[in-house]
């Protein structure tokens, strides 16, 4: 019985609320057809019922983002307010109210506006608690000068004489000082918005001469207002052009650094040959397990025509012909990385042992396609020395045959000779 009592009040209040939206956007605009007491009657209920129904708290709004809850809220409040001033125009004598109407409609949608713009940006990007702040306190900033802008309205159209100057004055310093501040800053700004603060302080300087009710003083400000902005202009030029100067400054010092650090990393760049194995002071090693493992189903995936490749790599000695220093760091094999550990640091001219696989050999289910060092040097610039190699079946035929769930797997042994190291490969530049 509960149940269907609160569906019937649902609907009975869903029809009046659907009534009164509709008496609310369409009685404003009947003042020729019905009665204007009538109307009042009729219209003020309809906006009651219109504002219980779009303030309470709705469960589904809350699990919109807050971008469609503020906006849903100010378009609400915005309507209210143009239905709201064209009801009084039609229905009451305003003589200019309207004007005070349209101040208070701008009063309230600047706030509305601002806060959505910026909940509309935090949507889109991730911002740091720092930039929030700074955001918040630019937001502020935002919304006082609309207001002043407004207050500038208000004393314009009830001829305010002093609080137009007052407003007037202050806005226009105020936009003057923002050009100064974006022509000087090294924040990049948007050409537009500054074209459009420039036309609005002209213009706000050209209305505030020409309300000056005595012409002498007129006459006496125009060239010294003028000379002002020509000065303002010839000093903001001038900043502009030292601001552009420092810019090519800075880029030709970074130039030369640049050019500065290339060449000493020139001097620094590892460049290894292959050298007798007599000549080894030194060695590195490093450790490259069993390669694939046949009890894995997926390694097992991996093979072609179920062939497989068992490999060592021979171990060589490479000398360094830099002028200084250069650390081993890893071997590279078919993208693969390996860490050395032993006596990565050699010495200029010194020769020192590369031992990979040593005596154990790696399952593979491939032929190797590359092999490459990793190398330093002092300055912490890395590098790739691509390995030229050769490869060769010691007994010419499979040495290996295993049979796993039924089906027979081939292994040959191969073994891989580097025979030259190439000129290094700039990898990165700390």
């Amino acid at each position: 019985m509960k149940k269907t009592l609160k569906k019937i009040f649902n609907i009975v209040w869903h029809v009046l609320v659907a009534g009164a939206f509709c008496g609310f956007i369409v009685l404003p605009f009947l003042h020729n057809t019905i009665n204007k007491t009538l109307g009042q009657w009729l219209w003020y209920p309809c906006l009651v019922i219109f504002l219980v129904y779009s303030f309470i708290p709705n469960k589904k709004m809350k699990e919109q983002s807050k971008f469609v809850q503020i906006s849903s809220s100010g378009g609400i409040l915005q309507l209210l307010f143009i239905i709201s001033g064209i009801f009084v125009i039609n229905y009451y004598d305003t003589g200019y109210n309207w004007y005070w109407f349209a101040f208070a409609l701008i009063a309230l949608s600047i706030p509305i506006g601002c806060v959505t713009v910026k909940a509309w940006a935090e949507s889109k990007n991730t911002y740091s608690t720092e930039q929030v702040k700074a955001a918040n306190v630019r937001l502020g900033k935002y919304i006082m000068f609309y207001w002043l802008l407004d207050l500038f309205y208000m004393a314009c159209f009830n001829q305010w004489l002093v609080l137009q100057f007052v407003f007037g004055g202050v806005a226009m310093l105020i936009v003057l000082y923002s050009l100064t501040v974006a022509f000087l800053s090294e924040i990049k700004t948007n050409k537009w918005l500054l074209l459009t603060d420039f036309l609005l302080g002209i213009g706000l300087t050209v209305y505030l001469i020409y309300i000056i009710p005595n012409s002498s003083l007129q006459e006496i400000l125009i060239p010294i207002i003028s000379a002002v902005y020509g000065g303002l202009l010839t000093l903001v030029g001038v900043a502009w052009t030292i601001k552009s100067n420092n810019k090519d400054r800075k880029a030709d010092l970074e130039r030369i650094e640049n050019e500065r650090k290339e060449e000493e990393r020139k001097q620094f760049i590892p460049f290894l040959r292959l050298d007798l194995p007599e000549n080894a002071v030194g060695a590195v090693n490093t450790h490259f397990g069993q390669g694939l493992d046949f009890d894995k189903k997926q390694d097992l995936e991996k093979l072609s025509n179920n062939k497989f490749y068992c490999y060592k790599i021979n171990d060589f000695s490479v000398k360094n012909l830099s002028r200084e220093c250069i650390i081993i760091e890893s071997i590279v094999v078919d993208g693969e990385e390996r860490i050395f550990y032993g006596d990565k640091l050699v010495e200029s001219g010194k020769s020192t042992w590369v031992k990979t696989t040593e005596n154990w050999l790696v399952n593979s289910a491939n032929i190797l396609k590359s092999i490459k060092l990793k190398c330093k040097d002092l300055i912490g610039n890395s590098y790739f020395l691509n390995c030229k190699f050769e490869y060769d079946y010691p007994h010419g035929f499979y040495q290996v045959e295993t049979e796993i769930e039924g089906i027979t797997y081939k292994g040959w042994n191969i073994e891989y000779s580097v025979s030259r190291i190439d000129l290094p490969e700039l990898l990165q530049e700390q």
